[in-house]
């Protein structure tokens, strides 16, 4: 009598504790689970801002690319302005003044922004609208953690990139009209410097772009791994 008495107990100790267990890791499920949406929604207001400043400022380099080569006189406009402006930094010869910034320049620059403006904003939209889907869909806990991380991560090295060509180009333009303002394009000394300054701004670029992207992404995507680690933690 007692042999089964004790048996009923241990039982019943042992059904307690594994309840006991089963809800604690129901909690833990529930809490990782609320937080990681947070941190998702997170996400997706700073690639809805991004995306927001990203439209407006790639509406103005498409806008002047595109009148820029149906309007070639508004281009020459632009580019007397130009003209005019640096002139007053450089030197009071009218047909060196005039020389600063052709057309052709003003085309080739403003087009070229434009592309990577809109391969930049094509792409941070593609990630918001996949990161909305992985948070709406059936995927498990786990498999939605992994691919929001890989998207944000892909985000982060392609602004960070396109974002240290897009400033090396505009600061490649400008050294190039301060070195040749007033001569030919040769190949002589001054284009190693040329390459010097080049080099110089796209790492200069890369590094600030670098901090940009993790002071806007690299918290949560922390957090987010922190969440996968203990979910595989309590797998095993």
């Amino acid at each position: 009598m007692e042999l089964v008495e004790l048996k009923n107990i241990w039982e019943s100790v042992n059904l307690t504790i594994i309840e006991n267990d089963s809800i604690d890791e129901t909690t833990m499920l529930k809490t990782i689970r609320k937080k990681s949406h947070s941190e998702i929604s997170k996400i997706r207001r700073v690639l809805t801002f991004k995306l927001i400043i990203g439209s407006f400022a790639t509406l103005v380099i498409v806008s002047s690319a595109v009148i820029s080569i149906l309007l070639p006189h508004t281009t020459r406009i632009i580019s007397s302005i130009y003209n005019d402006i640096l002139s007053d930094f450089f030197t009071e010869n009218e047909v060196v003044a005039n020389s600063f910034i052709t057309p052709l320049e003003f085309i080739l620059i403003v087009s070229t922004l434009a592309i990577f403006m809109l391969i930049m904003l094509l792409y941070n939209y593609l990630a918001f609208k996949k990161i909305k889907e992985i948070q709406s869909s059936a995927l498990s806990l786990n498999d939605s953690l992994n691919k929001v991380v890989k998207i944000v991560e892909n985000v982060m090295k392609l602004n960070v990139n396109f974002g240290a060509i897009s400033i090396t180009l505009i600061g490649a333009w400008i050294a190039y009209l301060f070195m040749y303002y007033d001569k030919d394009f040769l190949f002589d000394i001054h284009l190693l410097y040329l390459l010097k300054y080049i080099i110089i701004i796209f790492i200069m670029a890369f590094i600030i772009e670098l901090i940009g992207q993790k002071m806007k992404f690299s918290r949560y995507v922390k957090r987010l791994k922190s969440y996968q680690k203990t979910l595989e933690q309590e797998k095993d």
